[in-house]
């Protein structure tokens, strides 16, 4: 969770440029104590993108001075997650490129680094490795990512290299399961070969089946 309008003073107390409208002063601000605890105030957001937002305020005229009531749409340099749809203002196509459909979005992305390709890497290998965190077994982790990469929380990459990473399998041999994952959603055959590949990693078979 973090607060749209930063709800504290950042470190730098340089009172000319916490009332600039230049992107790079951005990040220095009086807070906005006011609407600490405002549930307008809220939105959700990942650790990454939190940590690169930090005390950035996007009161689109910064005048020092608190606004008495919580600033609309109009007020705000990006959009307001709780007032606005996100696919209005960010497209993300199916290789993870974010861009932005309006000034909006774009100052999102911008922000939170979206634009950076080594930031995009960790922010969704990250998003994997938590979805498999819990997974008592091969076969259960390679679904819980098969079904992570379908509603595109992360890359086919990122599930790739963490079934590698936390089985101890070569990047092929992953690749391969997880090929097998999305073919059994409408192939039985495939089902049953994922599932004797799966049990032999699982330790519950000593053949090693043909894929």
């Amino acid at each position: 969770m973090d607060h749209i309008l930063p709800k504290s003073p950042s470190k730098s107390k340089d009172g000319v440029r916490s009332k600039s409208g230049i992107y790079e002063d951005r990040w220095i601000t009086k807070g906005y104590s006011i609407f600490r605890y405002s549930h307008k105030n809220f939105a959700l957001a990942c650790k990454q993108c939190n940590t690169f937002k930090g005390t950035f305020d996007p009161l689109l005229v910064r005048s020092g001075v608190s606004p008495k009531s919580y600033p609309g749409i109009a007020d705000l340099l990006w959009y307001h997650p709780q007032l606005a749809k996100y696919e209005s203002h960010i497209q993300v196509s199916d290789d993870f490129i974010f861009s932005g459909l309006t000034p909006s979005g774009a100052t999102v992305i911008r922000v939170c680094r979206l634009d950076r390709a080594e930031v995009l890497e960790i922010k969704f290998l990250g998003r994997a490795k938590v979805r498999a965190l819990h997974a008592d077994s091969l076969r259960a982790a390679i679904d819980v990512l098969r079904t992570g990469y379908q509603t595109k929380a992360f890359g086919k990459k990122d599930a790739i290299s963490v079934i590698a990473s936390n089985y101890n399998l070569s990047v092929k041999r992953a690749t391969e399961l997880f090929q097998l994952s999305i073919s059994a959603v409408t192939s039985a055959s495939a089902l049953e070969k994922l599932a004797a590949a799966c049990a032999v990693v699982d330790g519950r078979s000593c053949a090693t089946p043909k894929v």
